[in-house]
């Protein structure tokens, strides 16, 4: 009688389980995602939410296997579902930056489905100059003086005061995607200048915390030229990349202002007027001189910028 009973727990056990896989898994193989969260130093996060999706393997879309889970104190939590090709997350805690991450799964091996995910801790947001503008060269073949604090070329061709950059643009278009164009940005001193550097793609606040005080090249060129059948030469800012810079400050030269420009960062002809060209930059000026830092408090914009129906979005930039 007791064999009975036993056999037939099990059974019930079995046909539960059966139930469980099919409800969990109806699309194929269960794969288990091992996450990881940890901080820009290395340090375990307990307790950072994960929202994520396994994409769908029969729809490879985003209606797979949805998960919103909590690491524990190692930072860690494994995550069980089932997908074709991917899953996404987003990565969150108060006292953080969001990050997001993509993960390519492994079908055959289960402890190769491993994501560590970085956190950026909100340090010292502060206050900045940020604007995306949109200004149109005086000419080409020729050197002009814009100024970052107040926006514009220098007198006479703007309102500019102090010439922290100088901008140059040459163009010798062969078609509508054929040609060469090259843009120059320099500054007087080699003391102060550019430095490249990649995102932090996966996080809302994608750069360093704070502009480095030397290895600055005070002389930056893009080039791009094609062909009909290939690229020659392009080395146009990528993506992924960004500069930071270091000028002199408009009213004491003895001191240097930072900042950094990130994406667009476009040049050409207008659409409006093939005969002008333009410049589309993307900037962020600490107007505190000697002051590194380049976190930036979206709520503190010291610009107001408004769109092209005259709403104030002064707030819609990233950290």
């Amino acid at each position: 009688m007791k064999i009975k009973k036993i056999l037939i727990v099990l059974l019930v056990a079995v046909i539960l389980g059966i139930v469980y896989y099919c409800y969990n898994f109806p699309l194929g193989k269960p794969i288990r995602v091992t996450i990881e969260v940890i901080d820009d130093k290395g340090v375990p996060i307990e307790n950072a939410r994960i929202k994520g999706y396994f994409n769908n393997p029969s729809k490879h879309d985003d209606t797979g296997t949805h998960y919103d889970v909590l690491t524990n104190q190692s930072g860690l939590y494994k995550v069980l579902g089932v997908g074709y090709s991917f899953t996404e997350c987003t990565i969150e805690k108060d006292g953080y930056y969001t990050s997001r991450y993509y993960l390519k799964l492994k079908q055959n091996d289960e402890f190769a489905n491993k994501l560590t995910v970085v956190l950026k801790k909100i340090r010292n947001p502060v206050a900045m100059q940020v604007r995306q503008v949109e200004v149109i060269f005086p000419g080409l073949e020729e050197y002009y003086p814009f100024d970052l604090d107040l926006c514009d070329w220098v007198e006479p061709h703007g309102n500019g005061k102090k010439a922290n950059i100088y901008i140059y643009y040459y163009r010798d278009a062969k078609g509508m995607f054929t040609g060469e164009w090259v843009l120059k940005m320099k500054t007087e001193n080699p003391e102060e200048g550019f430095r490249k550097k990649d995102f932090d793609t996966y996080s809302k606040f994608k750069t360093i915390y704070q502009a480095p005080e030397i290895g600055y090249t005070n002389m930056l060129e893009f080039i791009s030229e094609t062909t009909a059948k290939e690229v020659l030469i392009n080395t146009k800012l990528k993506k992924n990349e960004y500069l930071i810079f270091k000028v002199q400050n408009s009213t004491n030269s003895a001191v240097y202002n930072y900042g950094k420009i990130c994406q667009p960062f476009l040049y050409g002809p207008d659409d409006n007027d093939r005969k002008k060209f333009k410049l589309w930059l993307t900037y962020y000026y600490n107007p505190t001189p000697g002051d590194r830092n380049l976190e930036f408090d979206p709520k503190q914009n010291l610009i107001t910028t408004v769109d092209r129906r005259g709403r104030d979005n002064s707030d819609r930039f990233d950290p």
